[in-house]
């Protein structure tokens, strides 16, 4: 069966999308579904195509259904945090996506919402001219803190 071109693919470290406790879903997974809602809305009917690896069927190999994924994606949404520019897997993956989409040259085509500060060295040479959507913030105490998260009172 042919696989259905992506506008969106989620790439992220597994560790930046672990619920806190008490909570049933990470930060990434209610981002990624608050993102599906905000796209129904503005573009109507189904909205955009979102690929997250949570989609994986139980028996399909996972390096073959997301490389596919990957290579048949229109635009990448990125998580980035120390974690996911350490990451082999999410190396090969971003790798994989501007190899696929180098001669389109649209960078646009590349969305970094960054989870709290990265030393932008770290990041693939591609990305690093890119500005990032900033999902942190200091407070007072310079300690950076996710935002969009709730804490609780």
């Amino acid at each position: 069966m042919a696989e259905e071109i992506s506008d969106v693919f989620i790439s992220y470290a597994h560790a930046d999308d672990e619920p806190p406790f008490g909570l049933t879903f990470g930060w990434v997974t209610i981002f990624v579904d608050e993102l599906k809602k905000r796209l129904r809305s503005k573009l109507g009917g189904n909205g955009a195509r979102i690929w997250m690896d949570y989609q994986l069927a139980a028996n399909d190999k996972v390096t073959d259904a997301l490389l596919n994924a990957i290579s048949q994606s229109r635009t990448i949404v990125l998580f980035m945090s120390n974690g996911y520019a350490r990451s082999e897997w999410c190396q090969k993956e971003l790798g994989t996506f501007l190899d696929h989409n180098s001669s389109h040259k649209h960078k646009e085509s590349v969305f970094i919402v960054e989870l709290y500060p990265t030393n932008r060295e770290n990041w693939h040479p591609r990305l690093q001219e890119l500005t990032p959507i900033q999902f942190w913030r200091k407070d007072l105490d310079e300690v950076p803190q996710l935002v969009g998260w709730y804490a609780g009172s």
